[in-house]
């Protein structure tokens, strides 16, 4: 149903988009920030904990996975044209699940390589395939809105995920570092399941 005109009105002097029928890609694209930005206090050092890999080690594995992952680029791009952005984010974030359930059985260095090589694949896969995806949701003004929206809410919710992985991590619970990697995994999960639920639509707003 489209807003009404009061409240059309004051969506558009808070720079909001019409969120009308969106609201699986809202919950998506927080929740999938929320569990990324979780990870994030724990990205380096998780191998030091969980592994007997020394820093060097864990480092030597991370540089060698950022430069394979890099021809993923241009093949993900070519997926987003093939699949269409919708279908790709949802195989980003399966991937990406995939690949943060592999850290947990991490034990070498080619090991630790692979399983961030798979994580990094889906990054580039996301980057390929979320302008296009925004793009389909609207046009003009509303774009603009949308963009400044999205970027808005999953820059919040990754500062709340930081700050929640941060305080879970501080309690000094031994198995914090393995139950942080499993909810960003989940969240990865639900976040596919919502992109692809009948009704998280995308494409542009008449």
């Amino acid at each position: 149903m489209a807003a009404s005109p009061p409240a059309g009105r004051w969506r558009a002097r808070l720079g909001l988009p019409d969120l009308a029928g969106h609201g699986r890609i809202v919950a998506a694209t927080v929740l999938d920030a929320f569990g990324v930005g979780m990870f994030v206090p724990l990205s380096f050092l998780f191998f030091v904990l969980t592994t007997d890999l020394t820093v060097a080690r864990v480092g030597l594995g991370s540089a060698l996975a950022t430069l394979l992952s890099l021809p993923v680029a241009p093949l993900a791009g070519a997926l987003v044209d093939r699949w269409g952005p919708r279908t790709a984010l949802i195989a980003n974030n399966l991937l990406a699940a995939a690949g943060y359930l592999g850290y947990l059985l991490v034990d070498s260095l080619p090991g630790l390589v692979a399983a961030m090589l798979v994580v990094l694949s889906a990054e580039r896969l996301y980057f390929a395939a979320w302008p296009g995806f925004v793009a389909d949701l609207a046009e003009g003004a509303e774009l603009d809105r949308w963009y400044a929206f999205t970027t808005a809410g999953t820059n919040a919710a990754a500062g709340l995920g930081g700050a929640a992985g941060g305080l879970l991590l501080g309690t000094g619970w031994p198995g914090a570092a393995v139950a942080v990697v499993l909810v960003n995994a989940a969240t990865s999960v639900l976040a596919a399941v919502l992109l692809a639920a009948r009704g998280a639509r995308n494409h542009p707003a008449a």
